[in-house]
């Protein structure tokens, strides 16, 4: 129902900014299923579309969330994302390039650069050879960074990282207001903000998955998993439609980003459902309107990528949670907050997300032992998921147990609203990284692999690099080699393993070279260089496998053609 004189508040903003990029993966998803070209005009009308459509719509059908400060909540929303992304962006200047030490990031770079090339998701099962499981993968994250790309005329290696940087921002601020909308409205809104910093304490899952791991899918999927619950906290306090319809747009492109992350929502969602009191027509329709586009949305993905079941048998490395990870003091203030948050049938729903997130990683467990296998890769990274209620629980027994204390002592009183900020800035001071951060991926090894690429034969060319993921990235992604193939299953990537290659006479006949003053003496006869940018080389190593290749002019004359 339309209200006159709707005020502007943090939740119209968060869920705008949710729309935009969510209806960018949509479109493409309704485009791939009817084998159309990811076409980028119309996928940024989508994203506009949506984006001020339901900036409209919130701000029209959505009462009881008006306070006092209207602004406060928005401008408290806007500088928590503003301040985090330019945290982030900060670690990985000046280049801005990918910050990971795992070779999940190529993975998902040599499958956005396919998008990115062709404007289409690939289907064809030749394809896994050169993209491995990334054929069957749920691809909504890897449109939206080609799509970005492609807007901005730039290689998509360029923006992938900034997409990362923007939904982990996003993901922090609506952290931020699902603390806040939980708390009684006495409660001041700073003092949410600790939820915020708490996140960050077990820092080996909130900076982790960018900078170590680059689980570039899973980022951007955890911010639309929040969005949806924020929506089930809102349709709880407001009973508003428009929530309904927000949770399931989230829902949506969650699903087409990393499925995973969908279920714990959906079943916090039901249960708030169950709660309430309405007719059970009422609630067949609230679950219809909500859970109706995630699962039309699923069944198209299998439609398309009949091999899709194949993510629920993913191994790989993901951290082993811990207490020295979270933290004595964070696992007690979480554990706190749910026995608090229990008592409150709205706050009553982060504690439901919490437990379904470790009912899944639980059932997750008991797949893989019936499949026969011991990995537990899946269960634990469910714990991504599970450190983002549990700060917005632990911040929530910091804003009451600090009204309880000062409610007893008038000093208390007048400074409560910082109590939560400080003790959450103590807590993360010492586990958040403070200096930038050097990323195997670099703009001159980029350079050299496009010579590359473009003048020689690239399956006949090796590595010396310091990190092994810059010779894996350059194999990969930027030469385009199989990730099947016989030299695959044998290659480390490793700069003393090529170096042995080198001297005992088993290398290729071309070499990629991060820094020629590294090379050791014994591999220097010989050698002949046919690009070099700085301390970056191509070389040649002179009469060796002449036989399996042709000459560089061959290959020079063969590309002006």
């Amino acid at each position: 129902m339309h209200q006159r004189g709707a005020r502007l508040t943090a939740e119209a903003v968060a869920a705008s900014v949710l729309a935009a990029p969510a209806a960018v993966m949509i479109a493409g998803c309704v485009l791939d299923v009817v084998r159309l070209p990811l076409a980028p005009g119309l996928l940024a009308l989508a994203g506009a579309i949506g984006g001020a459509a339901t900036f409209r719509a919130v701000l029209r059908s959505s009462p009881g969330l008006e306070s006092p400060h209207p602004w406060l909540a928005a401008g408290i929303f806007l500088s928590i994302a503003a301040a985090v992304c330019g945290y982030f962006l900060w670690l990985a200047s000046p280049s801005l390039l990918p910050v990971a030490a795992g070779p999940d990031i190529v993975h998902h770079l040599s499958f956005v650069h396919t998008i990115q090339r062709t404007h289409r998701v690939p289907h064809d099962p030749a394809m896994e050879t050169y993209l491995g499981e990334m054929v069957y993968y749920t691809p909504g994250s890897h449109v939206l960074a080609a799509t970005i790309a492609t807007w901005l005329r730039v290689d998509a290696m360029r923006v992938i990282y900034s997409v990362m940087a923007g939904s982990i921002a996003l993901k922090s601020a609506l952290i931020f207001l699902v603390t806040l909308r939980i708390l009684p409205e006495s409660r001041s809104a700073i003092s949410a903000i600790a939820a915020s910093m708490l996140v960050m304490v077990p820092a080996e899952y909130f900076f982790g998955s960018i900078l170590k791991f680059g689980f570039y899918a899973q980022v951007v999927s955890e911010t639309f998993a929040v969005g949806m619950l924020l929506a089930v906290v809102l349709w709880g306090r407001t009973v508003a439609r428009i929530w309904l319809f927000v949770f399931a747009m989230c829902g949506s492109a969650a699903f087409l980003a990393w499925p995973l992350w969908v279920p714990p929502a959906m079943l916090a969602f039901l249960f708030y459902v169950l709660m309430r009191g309405p007719a059970i027509t009422d609630r067949l329709r609230d679950v219809l309107i909500a859970f109706g586009p995630i699962v039309l949305v699923g069944l198209l993905h299998v439609s398309t990528h009949r091999g899709g079941a194949s993510i629920f048998a993913s191994v790989g490395l993901a951290p082993v949670p811990s207490w020295q990870v979270f933290g004595a003091a964070f696992i007690a203030m979480a554990f706190a907050g749910t026995l608090m948050a229990l008592r409150e049938p709205v706050a009553r729903t982060v504690v439901v997300f919490a437990a379904a997130i470790a009912l899944q990683a639980i059932g997750l467990a008991a797949l893989n032992r019936l499949a026969g296998s011991s990995s537990l890769y899946l269960p634990y990274k469910m714990v991504y998921l599970l450190v983002l209620p549990g700060a917005v629980l632990a911040a929530y027994s910091l804003a009451q147990l600090t009204a309880f204390v000062s409610s007893r002592s008038r000093f208390l009183g007048s400074v409560s609203w910082i109590i939560p900020i400080l003790i959450a800035a103590l807590l993360m001071w010492g586990r958040i990284p403070r200096e930038r951060q050097h990323s195997p991926i670099t703009e001159s090894s980029h350079g050299a692999g496009v010579w590359a690429r473009e003048h020689l034969p690239v399956a006949c060319v090796d590595y010396f690099s310091r990190h092994w993921l810059t010779g894996y990235w350059l194999h990969l992604d930027v030469l385009g080699n199989p990730r099947v193939s016989p030299r695959m299953r044998v290659e480390t990537f490793e700069f003393r393993d090529t170096v042995a290659k080198w001297i005992e006479g088993r290398g290729e006949p071309y070499a990629i070279v991060e820094d020629v003053s590294s090379l050791p003496h014994e591999v220097r006869p010989g050698m002949a260089t046919l690009y070099r940018n700085g301390p970056v080389a191509v070389v040649q190593h002179a009469g060796r496998c002449a036989d399996q290749t042709a000459s560089i002019q061959e290959f020079e004359k063969h590309a002006r053609r």
